[in-house]
């Protein structure tokens, strides 16, 4: 690769953002970061400048994930508003492609018989979901007005070393020896290794044939819950502890409780397609779900490293 290829990647300190960091390096890119904190608060008055002098590409990867539904503005300020400034300044200075990672929930949060297709109708379900969508929309306006090259890229859950949110709470349930009611759930979720992301999102950045296209990005095959818990508890070395009970009773304790979201999360299926982006841009996964799967538990505090 040309050493005159020039990145930004902006959340460049975040999860996916590490690892996407470094195997752009191992590609002798050079990258140029934006952790959060480099530009200041993300919105429709960043100043990015600074950063993007002689970039050539850019990979999106900042935005605001964690706050409550109610919580639109702040949703719609960064991911939206934000993601906007970014790619106007980008274009502006004189970047050819610009990348942006999105979200399976631009299009929802279920799938019921089969998985969804890149063309699937984008409706989501919460505010997140709904500013992901509303990026893509402004990101192709500035694309289309410009001249600059867009690719965004839907991931579903992503796991690996350091992953969050709903996978780091199994992970110390099923360490501590947790019974979890997850037995009877014959659910289909996809999901993706970070490593295996990150080089679908190098890819994204160069490959012709990505030029103003959308893929979802996926590990084969998708995963029920109770095969995630057992994966999760031979990584952790310990025995699983998955009983039956029946779903529709676990999502009305859960209702009960004011955790329905989450438990909807281990009890439905999202499942997603991405022929798209192997056919049409030859990605290969380089590590098996179910390796990545084990060795984020091994690696999480109390697994056998």
């Amino acid at each position: 690769m040309s050493l005159s290829r020039k990145v930004l990647v902006t959340g460049a300190d975040g999860f996916i953002g590490a690892v996407a960091v470094a195997h752009l390096r191992c590609e002798g890119w050079d990258v140029v970061e934006a952790p959060r904190g480099v530009v200041g608060d993300i919105g429709p008055a960043t100043r990015w400048q600074s950063v993007l002098n002689g970039v050539t590409h850019v990979l999106h990867l900042a935005g605001h994930v964690h706050e409550p539904d109610g919580a639109g503005d702040t949703f719609q300020r960064v991911n939206v508003q934000g993601s906007e400034r970014l790619a106007r300044e980008a274009a502006s200075m004189g970047v050819t492609r610009f990348v942006y990672v999105s979200s399976v929930k631009a299009h929802g949060d279920v799938t019921h018989g089969r998985p969804l297709r890149v063309d699937d109708p984008l409706a989501p379900t919460d505010a997140y979901g709904r500013s992901k969508r509303d990026a893509e929309i402004v990101l192709h306006q500035v694309s289309a007005e410009t001249g600059m090259e867009i690719v965004i890229v839907r991931p579903p859950l992503v796991c690996g070393r350091g992953a969050g949110g709903n996978l780091k709470r199994l992970m110390f349930a099923t360490e501590r020896g947790l019974p979890l009611p997850f037995g009877s759930v014959s659910n289909r979720r996809s999901m993706v290794s970070v490593e295996n992301l990150a080089g679908f999102l190098s890819l994204c950045l160069t490959h012709p044939a990505a030029a103003n296209e959308t893929f979802l990005a996926a590990d084969e095959p998708s995963i029920s819950t109770p095969v995630l818990l057992r994966l999760l508890a031979k990584g952790l070395g310990v025995p699983p502890r998955v009983f039956p009970c029946p779903p529709a009773a676990i999502g009305l304790a859960a209702s009960l409780i004011g955790r329905q979201r989450d438990a909807d999360v281990l009890l439905q299926s999202l499942e997603v397609d991405a022929a798209k982006a192997r056919t049409l841009l030859g990605w290969q996964s380089s590590q098996s779900l179910e390796a990545a799967i084990i060795d984020m538990a091994r690696e999480f505090p109390g697994g056998k490293a």
